[in-house]
């Protein structure tokens, strides 16, 4: 398929499962570069890097069909949204906190998730490995676009003191609080 295709045949599947198109891609971009056959050094496969338990658990047989790995990683998406918002329902009402939780799960793990919220609250993200930092600081922002982000990592490790185009990590004294960039 051309890259021309993979993109409609991923707005159709986004706007299907709900999930905003533009975020979509970013996901796709950063997972596999829009390449089929992608496979990680972990063992995740295809267009939406799923890894093979998590790919037969939303019903993919083969990770490196465009379709079935687009449907099973927007539907795999939603079910992370699902766990997120079970375990921190508050965060429902601010997709600019929702989804670069979704995301972090996305790509590290519900549990790793889970855990660092249940234990750092709102600073969950100074928490989390570098790796997924730069992951939700590069593909978060397309699924929103209402303000930076800033998190207290006052205590956390030092290195988390970055700065990322829309997110913004700095230490101060109150939690979490977004300010409007417009």
């Amino acid at each position: 398929m051309t890259r021309a295709e993979l993109e409609e045949l991923a707005t159709r599947i986004a706007q299907a499962e709900n999930i905003p198109v533009r975020g979509f891609f970013a996901l796709v971009q950063a997972e596999s570069n829009w390449d089929v056959n992608a496979v990680s050094p972990v063992g995740a496969q295809g267009l939406t890097q799923l890894m093979p338990a998590t790919a037969v658990e939303v019903g993919v047989t083969d990770p490196f069909d465009p379709e079935q790995s687009l449907l099973g990683g927007a539907q795999y998406l939603n079910l992370v949204k699902g766990w997120v918002l079970s375990a921190a329902p508050e965060l429902a009402a601010t997709p600019n906190e929702l989804w670069p939780a979704i995301l972090a799960s996305y790509n590290w793990g519900i549990g790793n998730w889970r855990n660092a919220y249940r234990r750092h609250g709102d600073s969950w993200l100074c928490y989390v490995p570098e790796e997924t930092e730069l992951y939700v600081a590069r593909v978060s922002p397309a699924f929103h676009n209402e303000g930076e982000l800033i998190v207290n990592c006052a205590g956390g490790p030092p290195a988390r003191a970055r700065r990322f185009p829309w997110l913004l990590l700095l230490a101060v004294a109150a939690g979490l609080a977004w300010r409007q960039t417009r």
